[in-house]
């Protein structure tokens, strides 16, 4: 076990797998915490505590671990704003020109110079990235991808540069995996971007793509399945097949893969319904590596 205590979501995981951005939520629900979690000793140090009726959108690792953006909407009815910590908390910056934009964060560029963030500044909500260098936001948003969906969710990138995402559109809420490749020097696609697999038939959500690049994990579900199965998906071979944890375990959302993409980190439910998050590896072997003293662990989306 990594870490013990109540209201814990797992956020994001360094580059480097020895940090975990996690969230953590107050009881009376008055406040959330961002903070980073060593993986090695399980010390827990608070970035910031975010107060009121608002709510958190992504949080995100820089590529470096150096810097932490997270997305905040202070109250119902007003839009988010994109923060940037550094992660030793000394020092946090705004994004600006998000001001009453429909905006969310999206993630980092490869090379950490640039935020990525969907907007409806144009009439349709969009892909954008805005240079980030030496702590700071600079210069103008400039257009990645247009018409990118209501739901749109960054799930990695390969080595070579090519984006892998999900996005939804329209109001049947049936999600879209596509591939694109981005060219790292400026942020931008440098090839169309193509659907990776039909999702006709079972359905099929929570894309998770390994830090290698050689595999994609997601849930299926069938009319017929009271639970979700994880399955895997080899990239080269567009192969999958279902990955069967030892314990048994009801999976509720998968989290990340760790960045040695030999295990994936997913919220579970036991046989007694207590709510933990689990580290499987590619063998099936199921630990528990977060508890909860109160049986319920929020989901995060990583």
């Amino acid at each position: 076990t990594v870490y013990e205590g109540g209201g814990v979501e797992l956020a994001d995981w360094s580059r480097d797998g020895k940090w975990i951005a996690v969230v953590q939520k107050i009881d009376d629900a008055s406040s959330v915490k961002i903070g980073i979690l060593s993986v090695a000793s399980g010390t827990f140090k608070e970035l910031k505590n975010l107060s009121g009726l608002g709510s958190l959108g992504k949080v995100r690792f820089s590529p470096d671990g150096k810097f932490v953006a997270y997305g905040w909407t202070s109250n119902p009815v007003s839009k988010e704003s994109i923060y940037v910590l550094s992660s030793d908390g000394n020092s946090e910056v705004r994004v600006p020109g998000l001001e009453n934009r429909e905006s969310s964060l999206a993630g980092w560029s490869p090379d950490g110079k640039a935020i990525l963030f969907t907007s409806a500044r144009a009439g349709t909500t969009d892909l954008w990235a805005m240079s980030f260098i030496d702590g700071k936001a600079q210069g103008a948003p400039v257009g990645l991808r247009a018409d990118t969906g209501r739901k749109f969710n960054l799930l990695g990138w390969s080595d070579s540069g090519a984006l892998y995402y999900s996005m939804t559109r329209g109001g049947g809420g049936k999600p879209m995996l596509q591939m694109a490749t981005v060219d790292p020097t400026n942020s931008r696609f440098s090839s169309f971007p193509v659907t990776g697999f039909a999702l006709a038939g079972e359905i099929k959500y929570n894309f998770r793509w390994s830090a290698d690049g050689k595999s994609f994990a997601y849930l299926r579900q069938l009319p017929q399945d009271d639970e979700a199965t994880l399955m895997l998906r080899t990239t080269e071979t567009g192969e999958s097949h279902e990955l069967r944890p030892n314990k048994p375990i009801a999976i509720e959302y998968l989290e990340a893969w760790s960045p040695d993409s030999g295990s994936l980190w997913m919220h579970a439910s036991d046989e007694g319904g207590w709510g933990r998050v689990y580290r499987v590896d590619t063998t099936g072997d199921a630990r528990a590596v977060v508890d909860s003293n109160d049986g319920k662990i929020g989901r995060a989306h990583v």
